[in-house]
């Protein structure tokens, strides 16, 4: 296990990372030894906790819900679903599977570098806006339930991070967030449940919902 905090025995994938995954982050990032410590080691558990322990699942035959649950669709993007994708059909002749399994090297590599570029480089920035948000939402109103960014962010998420962090209450945890998109109109969102589900904490009005005014 990567900690007392995870359950999942490591496969090869995730020994290797819990071995190297500091100095594999700092070098594709570019940072130096012992520069932003802190950081370094929430991007190392945010990227087992987001990538490897995946494998480590797929790897050790754990599955992600019990199995008397009936999925709700077919799930067939996954990275094991196209790294398995790879192999030769059956009725395939197999002699080149040098090339494949280069494909496959190339195929996860960009999946990993891919994440701890956009997580070092977009979504750690993202943490001090949203922290403002939730520091100044009393000041847009003394409920303190609407969030307002000047920018958009990856807020999602860390919402319920920083609420955790923050001590904050569920009374005043926010119920929505206004924000500018890329096209300068704004958008307020309703904050989901939790970061995986589709129900709301409090949805817009219906007759509210995809309208839009220029």
């Amino acid at each position: 296990m990567l900690n007392f905090d995870h359950k999942i025995r490591l496969s090869s994938a995730g020994l290797v990372y819990k071995h190297f995954g500091h100095r594999i982050i700092r070098e594709v990032l570019g940072w130096h030894q012992d520069e932003q410590e802190d950081i370094v080691h929430m991007l190392y558990m945010k990227v087992y906790d987001d990538l490897i322990q995946e494998y480590d699942g797929v790897d050790n035959g754990v599955s992600r819900y019990p199995s008397n649950l009936d999925p709700a669709y077919k799930e067939s993007t996954t990275i094991s679903h196209r790294v398995s994708a790879l192999n030769p059909w059956w009725n395939q002749s197999v002699d080149d599977m040098d090339e494949r399994f280069a494909k496959a090297v190339a195929l996860t590599g960009m999946e990993f570098t891919d994440k701890v570029l956009y997580l070092g480089n977009a979504w750690i920035p993202a943490r001090k806006l949203v922290q403002d948000a939730l520091n100044d939402r009393k000041a847009i109103h003394p409920s303190g339930r609407i969030m307002v960014f000047d920018q958009y962010c990856p807020w999602k998420e860390y919402v319920y991070l920083l609420e955790k962090e923050n001590k904050i209450p569920a009374s005043e945890q926010p119920l929505y967030v206004l924000y500018p998109d890329t096209s300068s109109q704004w958008r307020i969102q309703a904050v989901s449940c939790n970061p995986s589900s589709f129900e709301s904490r409090k949805a817009l009005p219906e007759s509210w919902r995809s309208v839009s005014y220029v």
